[in-house]
């Protein structure tokens, strides 16, 4: 039966599908984890306090820094960037990082008001090295957009600059509990959403829809240019 379905879909949409298949499982587990158990459960307790009582006093600026700019500061000129000055498939990487981002905004928006999880400050008094956020904890925002453009250009780009942008969200993501807004949970069960999100938006994306979009917009942004821009999937 699997070969039947890998003949159909093809190996690689097969194996995307796999994948998206256990990053959702992993997101819904420890959704009802957090949930069942509470946000102040074993687990996040014990790594919220080690984090934030194992702080060193010379990366609190960076973490800061991270936590406060390591988002929107950082992925929305990278995205420009790509768009306007790549080609092919980094071109390409940056639309399928466009489409990413407007599907995690929203379902991390539609999540953290269905969940509604409160923040480690509301059960833990250390100090907060950022003003304290007023909205829910679950999932983690910023792990959830991070992770969703590092990993939209998991299929386009060369290694290294993969490698390069995981490592900025998995920064980014670590700073969130270390300046103390978010559990630990929150910021892995955003970055497990994040990348599965991208895998829905590269679906999206390379649909004969999706292609159609894009080449749309490249005319746009072409602006009466003529322009020849290569295969994005070759």
């Amino acid at each position: 039966m699997e070969g039947i379905f890998i003949q159909l879909v093809g190996r690689k949409s097969y194996r995307r599908c796999e994948a998206l298949a256990l990053l959702l499982l992993a997101f819904a587990a420890i959704t009802a984890y957090v949930k069942l158990a509470g946000p102040n459960n074993p687990i996040n307790s014990f790594l919220y306090v080690l984090t934030v009582t194992g702080r060193v006093s010379y990366l609190n600026g960076a973490m800061v820094l991270l936590s406060e700019y390591g988002r929107e500061y950082f992925w929305i000129p990278l995205v420009a960037a790509m768009w306007l000055f790549g080609k092919g498939r980094v071109k390409f990487s940056a639309y399928v990082m466009i489409i990413s981002f407007i599907i995690a905004i929203i379902t991390g928006e539609i999540l953290k008001q269905a969940l509604a999880v409160p923040r480690p400050f509301y059960f833990y008094d250390y100090r907060l090295l950022i003003p304290a956020p007023h909205d829910f904890s679950y999932p983690s925002g910023h792990a959830l957009i991070v992770w969703a453009g590092a990993s939209s250009t998991f299929y386009y780009l060369k290694r290294r600059y993969v490698y390069m942008l995981s490592i900025e969200a998995a920064l980014v993501s670590f700073s969130r509990v270390y300046v103390g807004v978010h559990w630990p949970l929150d910021v892995v069960g955003g970055a497990a959403l994040g990348v599965a999100v991208s895998l829905i938006a590269a679906y999206i994306a390379e649909s004969g829809k999706g292609l159609s979009l894009y080449r749309r917009a490249i005319r746009l942004s072409a602006r009466g240019r003529e322009i020849r821009e290569p295969d994005p999937l070759h």
